[in-house]
């Protein structure tokens, strides 16, 4: 956190220029854009949920039970994300748990990777779009 609040002082930008900053460095380009798709949108959430919900949430789960499994492994996909300010960790720890809980009642790993592409895919096009 003391890194993020570092880089915002020393660029002189808010959260939320930070977050448009990490996705869209180079401000608004179809380059960027159908890249951010697919690499933030669509490649990182099939990654992240195979290690996240698919291989963490159910090594924990087999420990202690989903109860404990499912705050325990959005807290470990928030801290994974330390690379943004603490307001937006906070809403990535409520996406890990929604997630968690969406593969737990749906016993489908594609359940929480299209909830999460989705979600991805949103932020990405709404970034560059506001720079548009």
């Amino acid at each position: 956190m003391a890194t993020i609040e570092g880089i915002e002082r020393v660029f002189e930008i808010s959260a939320g220029q930070l977050t448009s900053w990490l996705i869209a460095p180079d401000g608004f380009t179809w380059v960027g854009l159908v890249g951010g798709v697919l690499f933030i949108g669509l490649l990182a959430p099939f990654g992240e949920e195979l290690l996240f919900r698919g291989l963490v949430y159910r090594w924990l789960k087999d420990l202690w039970g989903p109860m404990t499994a499912a705050p325990i492994s959005a807290t470990l996909f928030a801290s994974a994300h330390f690379y943004y300010p603490l307001p937006h960790m906070l809403l990535v720890a409520f996406l890990g748990l929604v997630l968690a809980i969406s593969y737990e009642r749906s016993a489908s790993i594609w359940v929480p990777i299209g909830i999460h592409a989705a979600q991805n895919t949103t932020v990405v096009v709404l970034i560059y779009f506001s720079l548009h």
